[in-house]
């Protein structure tokens, strides 16, 4: 599904429905994010534009990698910058994180619903019924419930002389193995 879009006055207009005009009023939240990587920048985005669109207060709470798996891992935050890169290509590497329970599972959400739908994908032979037990499952996640917000998605980039080296190979997972790379002309 589309999910989330960015409509500021749509958000400005349901905060005011709830009761807080120009967020005055709206309680302080804080957002939990490992310092590591793009983290820093993003969480301090976040909190700009929520300041200036929304005129809520987002206290970032940085926090060393351990110290911010294990906070995440009791579920001690209002809201929190995480991340995960597919490890096979298929839909179900993201789908599974979110089952009530699961090792992966960090939001605290549960939907029993969506717990068995899961279920019913991976006993699902054809392939096709498959996708959309998938696809109904992630309307649940984005659209539906929305334990979670995606706001951005990872990119990699490569360059290479096609013709000096080969054996190079787009993948899913954006992992290049070098015993793979040969020399063209050059029996690998």
């Amino acid at each position: 599904p589309p999910g989330l879009v960015y409509h500021p006055d749509e958000a400005r207009q349901l905060l005011a429905d709830a009761g807080y005009p120009r967020g005055r009023g709206f309680p302080e939240v804080s957002l939990l994010y490992g310092l590591r990587g793009a983290n820093s920048g993003v969480a301090t985005e976040i909190q700009a534009l929520w300041r200036e669109e929304l005129g809520i207060t987002v206290n970032l709470r940085g926090q060393e990698w351990k110290v911010y798996l294990n906070t995440q891992s009791l579920v001690d935050f209002d809201l929190c910058l995480s991340g995960w890169v597919g490890d096979y290509n298929d839909p179900q590497t993201f789908l599974d994180m979110f089952v009530t329970d699961g090792g992966n599972n960090l939001t605290g959400w549960s939907n029993p619903k969506y717990d068995e739908m899961l279920k019913e994908s991976e006993a699902t032979p054809d392939q096709v019924k498959r996708m959309q037990i998938l696809q109904d499952m992630e309307r649940i996640l984005i659209d539906d419930d929305t334990p979670i917000a995606p706001i951005y998605n990872y990119v990699g980039m490569s360059l290479y002389y096609p013709d000096k080296l080969a054996g190079f190979e787009p993948n899913f997972v954006d992992d290049h193995r070098c015993g793979a790379f040969y020399i063209p002309g050059r029996k690998p």
